[in-house]
């Protein structure tokens, strides 16, 4: 190893590391995945742990860094004994020390795990040989760059379709069916397509769908992003839906209200929103306590005196409405008729 390198190694924190990690997989991309599977892959398996990733064990990941950059990752998915490898591009020395760290701490149920490496990890399936391991199957996927024209014969039934021929009420009954819905609740009845950024204010559709919803509906999305517009427009939004005894299912982050990893997502929003109320609540009492320590009192500034005399003098020569006043003095019809005589 270069002696300007310097190599230290960690275990994977959920929390800490995601983002970094999703960042590592970006900068290292190919797209025949020879430095590791790509960014994409590692998120949806972590964003749908009930299912692609069981993260009981996930400390056992291991990330190797130089510097405080991250080079190599080492994680499991489904099931635990699948083993997947990362590997920045002139850090080839580490395949060994990572082969041997997987094979010693990984999670084995009882049958060992299984190394999952791709075309061009030629130093990681070294390091793989010189420790026992044979090649158990190889598989062939087909990857497309949307460039060349996609000419391979599809299965019954399917097509190919452009963008702008795709009927999204379709893609929605898809997803529908895919959630298995239909068997227990019937077909989708109605798709609300929104056709703007989730950011926006306005927005119609979103209107129409919070109108029409009732007890035991269930809102299906392509992902909370696109449902609220901020966190707090997030949090907003399930609140209502688990005030109305509504399911939510998000697509991209797989998530179900109707099951018990979904109720935990509802707990948790409101338990945010609470605080977020209560720490807005305790910073109004305590700027009202700072501002009455410095001789305010939060009320509105007093008009001065000589103003409202002026205002009274214009009144009493019933030459000026109350508008015409109000616009020449400043003065608010209601300080007006209060400073009025009294007859």
């Amino acid at each position: 190893m270069e002696k300007d390198k310097r190599i230290t190694s960690r275990p994977f924190s959920v929390l800490e590391d995601c983002g970094k990690v999703y960042r590592f997989l970006i900068d290292i991309y190919e797209k025949d995945w020879r430095n590791g599977v790509p960014a994409p892959f590692f998120e949806y398996a972590y964003s749908s742990f009930s299912y692609w990733m069981d993260i009981s064990y996930s400390y056992k990941n291991r990330i190797w860094e130089s510097d405080g950059r991250i080079v190599a990752f080492c994680f499991y998915e489904n099931p635990r004994t699948d083993i997947y490898f990362c590997l920045r591009p002139g850090y080839g020395e580490l395949a060994q020390e990572m082969i041997q760290y997987a094979a010693k701490n990984m999670p084995d149920e009882g049958e060992g795990i299984r190394l999952v490496l791709f075309g061009g990890q030629d130093e990681l399936m070294e390091g793989a040989k010189r420790l026992g391991y044979r090649q158990e199957s190889e598989s062939w996927n087909m990857q497309f760059d949307f460039v060349n024209k996609l000419d391979y014969p599809l299965p019954e039934g399917f097509h190919f379709v452009r963008p702008q021929e795709l009927d999204t009420s379709k893609v929605g009954e898809c997803c529908w069916k895919g959630f298995d819905h239909e068997k227990e609740e019937g077909a989708c009845d109605l798709i609300y397509n929104e056709k703007m950024t989730g950011t926006k204010r306005e927005r119609p559709e979103l209107s129409k769908l919070l109108d029409r919803m009732i007890e035991g509906d269930t809102v299906v999305i392509e992902s909370l992003s696109r449902l609220g517009r901020s966190t707090k427009d997030l949090i907003a939004l399930t609140e209502l839906f688990e005030q109305k005894g509504v399911h939510l299912v998000s697509l991209k982050e797989s998530i179900d209200t109707s099951t018990s990893t979904g109720k935990l997502l509802f707990t948790l929003m409101s338990a945010i929103a609470q605080f977020e109320r209560d720490v807005i609540a305790d910073r109004t009492r305590e700027g009202l306590k700072s501002a009455r320590a410095r001789g305010r009192t939060g009320s509105r500034p007093r008009t001065n005196s000589d103003i409202i005399k002026k205002a009274v003098k214009l009144y009493n020569t019933n030459q000026y409405s109350i508008k015409e006043i109000e616009e020449l003095t400043g003065v608010k019809k209601s300080t007006l008729y209060r400073n009025l005589p009294k007859n």
